[in-house]
């Protein structure tokens, strides 16, 4: 298997379901992404918050062993030619629910601090 490049990686992160991703919801979102490593991910959400995608929150929860990291998504306005994902694409990724992954804890975070509705 190829490894993806980080424009794949990019893309993948896109359209990740919901609204706000962690690397453990998108290494568990698609199969395909079980062996990219969570520095090529954070590579790459990094890249993303420079296209103004939104960007990357670290904060710690109770009991969590270290911080935790979220990219936080949005749609920005143009739409960037820096993805082959489409807008009609990446809104409804966008649309669905939270990943199971992310846990009661880190939506609460979320919620309480505006980055969730």
């Amino acid at each position: 298997m190829d490894h993806p490049t980080i424009q794949t990686i990019r893309d993948q992160v896109l359209l990740a379901q919901g609204p706000v991703v962690t690397f453990r919801s998108f290494k568990h979102g698609k199969r395909s992404n079980k062996h990219i490593a969570e520095a090529e991910y954070t590579n790459a959400t990094t890249s993303l918050e420079e296209d103004g995608f939104e960007r990357l929150i670290e904060f710690s929860v109770p009991r969590a062993r270290r911080n935790c990291k979220v990219f936080i998504k949005s749609k920005p306005n143009p739409w960037p030619s820096t993805t082959a994902v489409s807008d009609t694409e990446f809104d409804n990724a966008f649309t669905k629910d939270i990943h199971s992954d992310i846990s009661a804890p880190i939506r609460a975070y979320l919620q309480i601090n505006n980055f969730l509705s």
